[in-house]
């Protein structure tokens, strides 16, 4: 915010940081239980069973987890965009930071393959 030129009073600028923190926690779970909705939904219709094991075998598990990616990056830019705004930062630098926000804070971790992770332990 400082390179935007916006300078807010420490209380503001704490209860907006913690704010974010618990509206990006809570998009993430949103984005679980979407990812979970459509794995299930998509098996149930068709009767195929998808490797989400390992996302990068079948072009539909790794459409599917693009698409979450994608709608968890815009409700945080939404939700960011909103708090900046509500906070008192004008227009053009609250969208700036929800956009920024949003792509940065997206849960890229969801295309992370599982696989790598099972024999770490």
């Amino acid at each position: 915010m400082r390179y935007n030129g916006v300078s807010l009073p420490w209380k503001n600028m704490r209860r907006l940081i913690l704010q974010a923190y618990g509206i990006g926690f809570l998009v993430d779970i949103i984005g679980v239980l979407t990812l979970s909705i459509l794995i299930s939904s998509y098996e149930a219709m068709t009767g195929k069973i998808l490797d989400i094991y390992f996302i990068w075998n079948e072009p539909t598990t790794v459409l599917i987890h693009l698409l979450v990616v994608i709608f968890c990056g815009y409700l945080l830019f939404r939700f960011n965009h909103w708090l900046a705004y509500r906070a008192g930062v004008e227009e053009k630098v609250a969208y700036r930071l929800g956009l920024t926000m949003g792509i940065i804070t997206a849960p890229w971790l969801f295309l992370v393959p599982t696989s790598l992770f099972s024999n770490a332990v």
